[in-house]
């Protein structure tokens, strides 16, 4: 494989599908309540977590020059900014709400980093809040899906 090979969407081994901004924007039905899920849940190093809107996926050579038939999966992401510290200390740690970077926050992330899919919603603006805020809102027991796993779950669904 020569070069760089760009895609939108991507399913993650939780069985969600993640899109990209490149897919969402290249659709040609736009139904007005349409789902956006290019946003994503990505662990880094150390465990650290971060939210991210996905751009696009890519392959490109990996760094082995002898293995081009094995190319390595990865994705630009618009990272948004870290947590409002306060905020999250008012929720006792449940509120998690952040700015959205734009083209300012762009990093290359390996896809194997993303770990789910997210939704990220305007925050309500209340008094002494800093403007632009988003929150995060994950799907509720993806957590017990990762510790069970995709044959116990469909075990137990029976």
């Amino acid at each position: 494989m020569k070069g760089v090979r760009q895609w939108g969407r991507l399913t993650l081994p939780n069985g969600q599908t993640a899109r990209s901004l490149y897919s969402e924007t290249k659709r040609k039905r736009k139904a007005e309540n349409t789902r956006v899920t290019r946003n994503v849940k990505i662990e880094l190093e150390q465990q650290k977590i971060q939210f991210g809107e996905v751009q696009f996926f890519f392959y490109a050579a990996n760094e082995d020059p002898d293995d081009e038939k094995n190319p390595d999966a990865y994705a630009l992401v618009s990272f948004y900014g870290p947590r409002d510290e306060d905020l999250y200390e008012d929720s006792f740690g449940c509120l998690w709400a952040c700015t959205y970077s734009g083209n300012n926050n762009l990093a290359v992330i390996k896809i194997s980093s993303i770990k789910s899919v997210v939704s990220m919603q305007p925050l309500p603006k209340v008094d002494g809040d800093p403007d632009g805020l988003f929150f995060v809102v994950e799907k509720s027991g993806l957590d017990d899906v990762e510790l069970m796993g995709d044959a116990d779950l469909a075990q137990m669904q029976n």
